[in-house]
């Protein structure tokens, strides 16, 4: 998509000037003969194959010299290179399709009229408190002494509160797993979202799940439709659900795996906040714990299935749509999730809230250095402010 031409005044541009929405690498000029080149050299006989998996390791005879990587050489035998020099082409192998998600409409909202609730500076307005859900709205408008220029974008979060997403360490690890299965599975779809401009996100967050978009609001309210829609269905209907699949269950958990384990070698700065909270905060899980929790043989994909079936049976969701949207898109938005997740309201004296420990006096606490490659050691100092109730961190000092 072209942006109108730019004032003679700067003749230099980029892509990101010619073009409000460009992949990474676009050609200003066709070439054939080029393209029929670059085709012509993809063959067999000149291809370098990678492969990188645990169970190389006993033949790995060589090794990296910086990183001290294990690794090994071998050539593809004659024979393989000439069956697959004459394989035909997989008809899965083809042009890519039309992105649905090109933004076309990139109409900037009028300015709200002085006299309403959304001219405000600096609040959110209100639109929705119902049982289950609120919900926040800031349309995004340019005014004298704004440092930033409101653009035809729109971010929208929601966080959904859900009892069972962390009550345990074994469902804070099943809760893991089944965002990270779910987001490995929408891989196609927020693929062409990301090329379009648009982003999304589930992660596991304080008593639930945060869901977020954002990017052009023109095809916004399109990929929440996408990314929603097949989450709970499945699980309500026990029929086959698109991320249950158990070969990729076993990567998405061996990469879990590897990411807690990995996590014991962050510099002792990130520790000591890790401690920190672990300390503080009521549901908050050591890795060892959950590394524990995952190495259980019941943790498999069929609890994985079940755990998001009881985890959003009730929700609590409170959203904020904030950018060049009215309040007609910001309902849409929480209606969709809402419709989406068909979960009962949570009563909100069910909504347990993260808590924080109260100091009644001076504590310390020494963590063992977990990392011996690393020689750095680190201090987090933290005070609670009594009369306010607010909890404060002073700056980490550093050793």
């Amino acid at each position: 998509i072209r942006r109108p031409p730019r004032s003679t005044l700067f003749p230099y541009t980029t892509l990101s000037d010619l073009f409000v929405v460009s992949a990474p690498f676009t050609y200003g000029k066709f070439d054939g003969q080029l393209i029929k080149w670059i085709l012509s050299q993809l063959t067999p006989d000149k291809a370098d194959i990678y492969v990188a998996a645990p169970q190389f390791q006993s033949i790995a005879d060589k090794r990296e010299p910086v990183y001290g990587t294990p690794y090994t050489l071998k050539m593809v035998d004659a024979a393989t290179t000439r069956t697959w020099a004459a394989s035909q082409i997989d008809p899965a192998l083809h042009l890519v399709r039309p992105n649905v998600f090109i933004p076309k409409n990139f109409t900037m909202l009028p300015l709200p009229p002085r006299s309403a609730a959304a001219a405000n500076r600096t609040a959110p307005v209100l639109l929705v408190d119902r049982p289950g859900a609120r919900l926040w709205w800031k349309q995004d408008f340019n005014y004298p002494g704004k440092n930033w220029e409101a653009k035809p974008k729109v971010n929208a979060m929601f966080q959904v509160t859900a009892p069972y997403s962390d009550v345990t360490a074994r469902s804070a690890v099943l809760t893991t797993l089944w965002t990270m299965l779910y987001n490995d599975a929408l891989v196609e779809t927020t693929y062409d979202a990301s090329v379009a401009g648009l982003s999304w996100g589930l992660s596991p967050a304080g008593d639930g799940l945060r869901i977020t978009v954002a990017g052009y609001g023109d095809k916004l309210l399109l990929l929440l439709k996408q990314v929603t829609d097949p989450m709970v269905t499945c699980l309500r209907e026990n029929s086959q659900c698109m991320w249950a699949k158990a070969k990729r269950f076993e990567v998405i958990k061996d990469e879990l795996r590897r990411g807690l384990e990995n996590s014991k070698k962050m510099s002792p700065y990130a520790r000591a906040m890790e401690r920190m909270s672990t300390l503080l905060q009521k549901r908050v899980w050591s890795t060892d714990r959950l590394l524990y929790e995952l190495s259980l043989p019941n943790v498999d994909l069929d609890s994985v299935a079940e755990h998001a079936k009881e985890m959003l049976s009730r929700t609590y969701m409170e959203g904020f749509v904030h950018g060049n949207a009215d309040a007609e898109l910001a309902r849409a938005c929480l209606e969709q999730i809402s419709r989406a997740l068909a979960s009962f309201p949570l009563p909100d004296t069910e909504r347990e809230v993260q808590e924080i420990v109260k100091l009644n006096s001076g504590l310390l606490f020494a963590d063992a250095h977990t990392n011996p490659e690393d020689l750095n050691h680190a201090l987090e100092l933290y005070y609670q402010d009594r009369k306010s109730t607010r909890l404060n961190s002073s700056h980490p000092r550093y050793l």
